[in-house]
């Protein structure tokens, strides 16, 4: 096909990259089939269809082919329901303790009472003035037992696939 009288053949191809960036090939292909086969309305078939023509055609074939580049699929926090009984108030619990000590530069007493067990953390927050949940409170014994499965959950889990900064640590140990 050629192009309209006038038109830079070089300067009309990145209008049609710019024109169809984000869409499949497939819903490419298929649009300039519906072309070629005389299927447009209102697009004279002498001549190459402009970008945004084309893009109008493509977009008009297959809309659920277009890629997530051109329509973004918004991003969501996926929570599960409660996989670990308790972790949900102790999380309530943890993030004002590690709010508290990140603005007041007490990262390593907050690890230390962390490491060291629920009992530990409720004497810090009562140091620090950090409400306790009570469901926490209700039954020590059980919520003394989770915090330690769930803080050896988090250790194995960091240690299968260990964050940047434990990286970072081994390498400095090791040399």
């Amino acid at each position: 096909m050629r192009f309209h009288p006038g038109v830079d053949p070089d300067k009309a191809m990145y209008g049609y990259m710019q024109a169809l960036n984000g869409f499949t090939i497939d819903a490419i292909a298929a649009g300039v089939t519906k072309f070629l086969r005389g299927e447009c309305e209102g697009v004279n078939p002498k001549f190459c269809p402009h970008p945004p023509e084309l893009a109008q055609i493509v977009r008009t074939v297959v809309v659920p082919g277009r890629s997530a580049r051109l329509a973004p699929e918004p991003q969501r926090l996926r929570i599960a329901v409660d996989p670990v009984p308790g972790e949900r108030e102790r999380m309530r619990f943890k993030m004002p303790m590690w709010r508290h000590a990140f603005e007041c530069g007490l990262m390593d007493k907050l690890d230390a009472a962390n490491k060291a067990g629920f009992g530990a953390m409720v004497v810090l927050a009562n140091n620090w003035g950090v409400p306790v949940p009570e469901e926490l409170l209700f039954d020590e014994a059980r919520t003394e037992n989770e915090w330690r499965i769930a803080g050896n959950r988090a250790r194995a889990a960091m240690e299968a696939n260990p964050p940047p900064f434990m990286r970072r640590r081994q390498q400095q140990q090791q040399a």
